[in-house]
């Protein structure tokens, strides 16, 4: 059996966690005018409800507890599976870090329940004996149960969390300074258990404000002086 891999990346297979309905956090407000409510679509978009399927990813178990994106050259490398020979993959999933579920979801834990891992180990074709076509372009399925256990919290969605952001006085008197001539980028990440917002400001520096994701109450509002490069 021949099967194809990036090089640097050699994973067996595809692990998707499998949602049984589609995953929803409450948008909020969609009624805010002129650059506030430009802002607000950049940052979360337009509506809150992210596909059910697929939930999420495993990835490999090494970058479990890396920070920032991850990624894989893609160099075309061909291996041989000999018969009766093996493959080992160990992938794991951080049912609530920063990568758990659809990117609408932006990190918040996944809530308890059934759900459904789909483990799918693609291959490019299997040698044949002499005038017996080759099977190309076929996969191995294994459908696996998986019960999350977990608290279930009552999150406020991102969309939420942006409309508490820009009713704080104190944000509105920093964007009011930050025309979107300024603006480099606006993101929002869910971290330990509160929303976190930040405007990428040109010079460079960011606004931030960090809300409880469950009361709603904006801890803090600031200017970071070296944020660094926006992580998506």
């Amino acid at each position: 059996m021949y099967w194809g891999h990036a090089g640097g990346c050699d994973f067996a297979a595809y692990l998707t966690v499998i949602t049984p309905i589609p995953l929803e956090l409450q948008y909020g407000r969609t009624d805010w005018p002129g650059e506030i409510g430009v802002l607000k679509s950049i940052t979360v978009g337009t509506d809150a409800t992210s596909p059910g399927d697929p939930a999420a990813y495993f990835t490999p178990e090494a970058w479990i507890d890396s920070v920032g994106g991850r990624g894989c050259v893609t160099m075309g490398v061909t291996d041989v599976l000999p018969p009766g020979g093996q493959l080992i993959y160990r992938a794991a999933w951080d049912a609530d870090g920063p990568y758990s579920v659809p990117i609408h979801h932006y990190g918040v834990p996944i809530p308890p329940g059934d759900y459904r891992v789909d483990a799918t180990f693609q291959y490019m074709t299997r040698g044949a004996p002499p005038d017996v076509e080759p099977i190309d372009n076929q996969s191995v399925k294994v459908d696996l149960p998986l019960t999350v256990d977990s608290p279930e919290v009552d999150y406020l969605g991102p969309g939420e969390a942006f409309d508490r952001v820009l009713e704080s006085r104190d944000f509105v008197d920093h964007w009011q300074l930050a025309p979107r001539t300024r603006w480099r980028a606006s993101t929002m990440h869910f971290e330990d258990s509160a929303w976190v917002m930040q405007l990428y400001l040109e010079r460079p520096e960011a606004i931030v404000a960090t809300v409880n994701a469950i009361s709603g109450q904006v801890i803090s509002v600031l200017i970071d002086p070296d944020p660094g490069e926006p992580i998506f």
